[in-house]
């Protein structure tokens, strides 16, 4: 079964992040832009926010699937929404 983020961990994650629409060097000096999205970003590069929107979606997506696929303890909605912020930030 495919968990998806309640509503207080996308709140966690878009607060957490901040929305950047110019890329900017993240704390590790890692390109990133909008919602915390690095795939692909170089410095320069600028996007809008329906753009970053997706990105975020398809990112946390990517932190859904992977926490699904590696806890098999029972979680609750919010430790599951703990975990997928994890994901996002530090990878599976």
């Amino acid at each position: 079964m495919t968990r998806t983020i309640n509503a207080a961990g996308l709140a966690l994650i878009e607060a957490s992040e901040g929305l950047r629409l110019e890329a900017y060097a993240d704390c590790r000096g890692t390109p990133t832009i909008g919602w915390g999205h690095t795939l692909g970003v170089k410095l320069g590069d600028a996007c809008t926010q329906t753009e970053a929107e997706q990105w975020l979606g398809q990112d946390i997506k990517q932190a859904e699937d992977a926490v699904c696929r590696l806890v098999k303890a029972p979680l609750t909605d919010n430790q599951f929404a703990a975990l997928v912020d994890f994901t996002f930030n530090e990878g599976e």
